[in-house]
């Protein structure tokens, strides 16, 4: 995830929220964004 440096980023959300983010390889990272467009839910499995 990146913030952006102009200090334009939105607060953080409230304490309790569940929010995520996930790590990818490049290769990976695109195959996702080609796969679901925004607001797709995506579940993670290890």
């Amino acid at each position: 995830m990146s913030n952006a440096v102009d200090g334009s980023s939105p607060p953080p959300a409230p304490a309790g929220t569940q929010t995520g983010g996930i790590r990818l390889h490049k290769e990976d990272g695109a195959a996702l964004w080609a796969f679901g467009a925004t607001e797709t839910r995506v579940r993670v499995v290890e």
